[in-house]
């Protein structure tokens, strides 16, 4: 046998018993570790590289081998000490024991290892000892042997996962030569570019017989990879072609987006048919009409998935009109319909009523097959832009895009954290081109019954609402079932975070949300707070800032609000702080509050239903949760004002009983224009004033401002007592004047 060496490349590491040696292009060789027979040195890292031509793999085997054996867990298994590692263009394999060692990981003598590619690396390494009886160390040969390509290929294209539609094979012969492999065709193929794949040999193909068939390569067996076929069936100008589909239609189909690897289409007079692929005989297997004298048809397939393809028939005739005039939409043919229509047929079209004529009137077939004119259209009449809803405030038409034509139904939604109060959400485009009402409007209002929206009011805060994000169109989750509230402002329990979001706290010296000198406020719209006039009278207005978020005072948080106020509006019969009488004022902001979770209105009681609600929770039958609740950051049983808002619950008391209770000597006096709670234990106190005085309407799940914190029964906060507060009820068209 000839051997044909070439010189080893030797590189020295700059650690002393580091160095690679390479074999470079060498037919066949021997690796022996340093010493060998005997032992290797200590502390050695060595290592053989062996590359050879490309179009060649790497052949080796051992026929000596007893390197130290060498197992540590945490190390990470085996061969962590002494071992030889092999890469083979793929991954890595570490080997050492030997037959005088556990030889579980040592190679097995004389069995060949192979690489993937044609470079093959092995590594020595060796730690600082190694113990009796010494090992000798490896002797392993190798050679160069020829890659079979050919199968490498058909293993790969049977068993590749990832990637399988891009690799490219021999699909038909693949022939191996040293260090290369090619691929070659079939009779009737060609080559494709790629030079793997082999193509039927269709294109540029003419028909000029009167009748005839074209059908893909094999047809009905699997047509070929990559085809790019083109038929042109062409005749004489006068004669028309027709053409249909038959027999077994199979081609490629993507099960989302259609003919986009396999398809076939045809084309005629620069219009092209829609791609054609999947099961479905296009046109149903009937005649299809192309009125011209000449028809391209063309098929594609990519690289993978062949199936049996399709069968075309054509055919000649004389030109007619074939294509028949149709109604257009919401219009009628006003002539006898004809199949087919021939030259000089004439076809008159009429609209609907409610529809204009665009377009000629009648239409002519012409000795060229084609019509004079098109059909016409008959437009829709349109209504203008709906201005009425898109310049609302606080809203707008829940869809995105939307129709402006006859019978187009567009509907209103407000944002998230509004409602519709007044009028209606569904419109209609009508036949006089206005838009008209579509639904029944909630309530009329004098702006057409377009819909108003305003804050969502009486939502108590939950759970549900603070750890979950909303967007338009969202539903809020109303409030689940509270706690039975036994506890008061004075000696009361504090409240959850944004548990009541109307509660506004106002500073009346602007010395800050964790000032001393304030009142309590309700929310009743995005820019307005009700408070009692008591508060405001005395002070300088322009000195008052109302804080909206607020729960713990003593921690403010990025939900908190403050606004200065532009405008107070006491009532006009008010008189002084020592009557009481119409107790009320109301707070215009200098901006509108963010409506959301931390901030947001209470509802005034407006209904009959909704202003007896304190006297429902007169009735012997009604339970805690009729009782009226208040809320506020004022002094505690501790004579201390509370950094935390407090809540309590606090059961009305007939004004008839207030009256006969109330103490004398007063000035202020119990009218019919307030409302008496009593509670053992329980009442607002000061720094409570101006807060609310709620209930819960239970069938609607909401909260009303049914009073204003105004006064108590004595000056000292204390048990015992009971307080007296502003009937808002008494108050609802003045109150509303300030919210348009």
């Amino acid at each position: 046998m000839l051997f044909i060496l070439s010189v080893a490349l030797i590189s020295l590491l700059s650690t002393a018993n580091s160095e690679i040696v390479e074999f470079k292009n060498q037919l066949s060789g021997v690796i022996e570790s340093p010493n060998f027979p005997d032992t290797y040195p200590n502390d050695l890292n060595k290592t053989w590289v062996i590359r050879v031509e490309d179009g060649y793999r790497i052949e080796l085997f051992f026929t000596e081998f007893d390197l130290e054996d060498s197992y540590d867990v945490d190390a990470g298994g085996a061969c962590v000490y002494d071992f030889v590692k092999i890469h083979d263009g793929i991954g890595d394999k570490k080997y050492c024991g030997g037959v005088m060692h556990r030889h579980f990981d040592a190679p097995a003598i004389g069995r060949p290892i192979y690489s993937s590619k044609n470079v093959m690396t092995m590594q020595l390494v060796s730690d600082y000892s190694n113990e009796e009886p010494l090992p000798k160390g490896f002797k392993a040969h190798f050679k160069r042997v020829d890659r079979d390509e050919c199968d490498e290929l058909h293993r790969k294209a049977s068993t590749i996962l990832e990637d399988w539609d891009m690799f490219l094979y021999c699909n038909q012969f693949c022939n191996n030569i040293p260090g290369s492999y090619y691929c070659s065709c079939k009779v009737g193929y060609k080559l494709h570019e790629n030079k793997h794949t082999c193509t039927s040999d269709c294109a540029g193909k003419m028909l000029v017989d009167e009748t005839g068939f074209i059908t893909s390569s094999q047809y009905p067996l699997s047509y070929s990879k990559l085809a790019k076929c083109d038929w042109t069936i062409q005749q004489r100008p006068g004669i028309a072609i027709d053409v249909r589909f038959i027999g077994n239609f199979s081609i490629e189909e993507h099960q989302e987006e259609g003919c986009v690897y396999d398809w076939l289409q045809y084309e005629y007079g620069g219009v092209k048919s829609d791609r054609f692929c999947g099961k479905t005989l296009p046109g149903n297997g009937t005649w299809l009409s192309t009125n011209t004298h000449k028809v391209t048809v063309n098929f594609v397939s990519d690289l993978t998935i062949e199936q049996a393809g399709f069968q075309m028939e054509y055919r000649t005739m004389r030109v007619k009109c074939h294509y028949r005039p149709v109604a257009p939409t919401n219009g009628v043919v006003t002539t006898v319909v004809k199949e087919p229509y021939e030259f000089e047929d004439i076809v008159k079209f009429k609209c609907n009523i409610g529809y204009r004529l665009i377009g000629e009137a009648q239409t002519e077939c012409l000795s060229n097959g084609t019509w004079s004119a098109p059909e016409p259209i008959c437009e829709i009449k349109r209504c203008k832009q709906p201005l009425h809803l898109t310049s609302l405030a606080n809203g707008r038409i829940k869809q995105k895009t939307f129709a402006l034509t006859y019978g187009s139904e567009i509907k209103f939604a407000c944002y998230i954290w509004y409602e519709m109060i007044s009028g209606t959400a569904d419109w209609r485009c009508e036949d006089d081109e206005t838009w008209h009402e579509a639904a029944v409007p909630i309530a009329n209002n004098s702006n057409g019954n377009a819909p108003r929206c305003e804050p969502i009011c009486g939502l108590k805060g939950n759970r549900k609402i603070l750890s979950n994000t909303y967007d338009f169109g969202d539903a809020i989750p109303n409030e689940e079932d509270e706690e039975i509230i036994t506890t008061q402002i004075y000696g009361g329990r504090p409240a959850k975070e944004a548990e009541w979001p109307w509660n506004a706290f106002i500073d009346l010296f602007n010395s800050g949300v964790d000032g001393f000198e304030f009142c309590g406020g309700s929310i009743l719209s995005h820019d307005t707070v009700v408070t009692a006039a008591h508060c405001t009278k005395p002070v300088i207005h322009e000195h008052i800032r109302v804080f909206v978020g607020v729960t713990d005072r003593s921690k403010p948080t990025e939900h908190m609000q403050a606004f200065s106020v532009k405008q107070v509006i006491e009532h006009e019969d008010y008189g002084n702080i020592s009557t009481f009488e119409n107790d009320i004022a109301v707070l215009k902001l200098n901006a509108s509050i963010n409506i959301g979770k931390y901030a947001r209105p209470i509802c005034l009681p407006r209904s009959q239903r909704e202003k007896k609600l304190p006297n429902k929770a007169l009735e012997k039958t009604a339970g805690f949760k009729n009782a009226g609740m208040i809320t506020g950051w004022g002094i505690t049983e501790s004579q201390t004002d509370s950094l935390k808002l407090l809540e309590a619950r606090i059961p009305p008391m007939s004004l008839e009983e207030c009256k006969r209770k109330f103490p004398e000597g007063f000035k202020a006096k119990v009218s019919d224009r307030m409302l008496c709670a009593e509670k053992m234990g329980a009442d607002a106190c000061l720094g409570d004033s101006g807060g609310p005085y709620m209930f819960k309407d239970l069938n609607q799940k909401r909260w009303f401002l049914n009073g204003i914190v105004s006064f108590g029964s004595t000056r000292e906060c204390k048990k015992n007592t009971f307080g007296i507060y502003t009937d808002v009820s008494q108050y609802i068209p003045w109150l509303e004047a300030f919210l348009v």
